[in-house]
């Protein structure tokens, strides 16, 4: 994760490349719980509709359970704040793989 978030765009920074090129804007499937005090990446199955990306959990996010990968296409970053960030929300998801449009 770590990679994804913060190497792999500073690699392409340096090449001259947009640091945001694996990344889509998604809207939340599902309420997510959050952390108060800092962003948290959360594991997410992309969905493609009319309205554009859908973005749902894959499960439980602890960084002990690996689980919640296999059905992960992006990490949805999820900004700090009270209360979940409510289904609908808009978040940026970096990329994993290419989804599947079907």
């Amino acid at each position: 994760m770590t990679f994804i978030l913060f190497v792999r765009p500073a690699l392409r920074a340096l090449q001259g490349a947009p640091p945001d090129l694996d990344a889509v804007e998604a809207v939340l499937g599902d309420d997510v719980p959050r952390m108060e005090h800092r962003d948290q990446a959360v594991r997410c199955g992309l969905t493609a509709t009319d309205q554009g990306w859908l973005a749902r959990p894959t499960g439980p996010q602890g960084s002990h359970v690996l689980t919640s990968m296999l059905g992960a296409d992006a990490l949805t970053v999820v900004e700090a704040g009270a209360g979940p960030a409510l289904s609908g929300t808009k978040v940026r998801a970096e990329l994993l793989r290419v989804p599947s449009v079907i």
